[in-house]
């Protein structure tokens, strides 16, 4: 996001495909702290990326990418059991 703010949309547009990258690959287990930083810090940043029309197109679907990859991990997790 302080990314973004400085007016380094192609930074940020590489560290949005990062988080994808690493959400995907690594978080197979998230603690429940990180699930909690997740909510109150990364996603909510992702929704207001993904809200931010004067944001490029491309910026804003990589957010919302984010979100919706992270809340289908954390639906799967529920599910079975690893976050009450």
């Amino acid at each position: 996001k302080d990314t973004l703010d400085s007016g380094h949309e192609a930074e940020a547009q590489e560290a949005l495909q990062l988080l994808i990258h690493v959400a995907t690959k690594s978080l197979s287990y998230p603690s429940k702290a990180l699930q909690v930083d997740l909510i109150d810090v990364v996603v909510n940043d992702m929704l207001l990326i993904a809200q931010n029309h004067y944001l490029e197109d491309w910026t804003r679907q990589l957010a919302t990418e984010f979100i919706l990859l992270f809340q289908t991990k954390l639906c799967g997790y529920q599910k079975n059991g690893l976050f009450e």
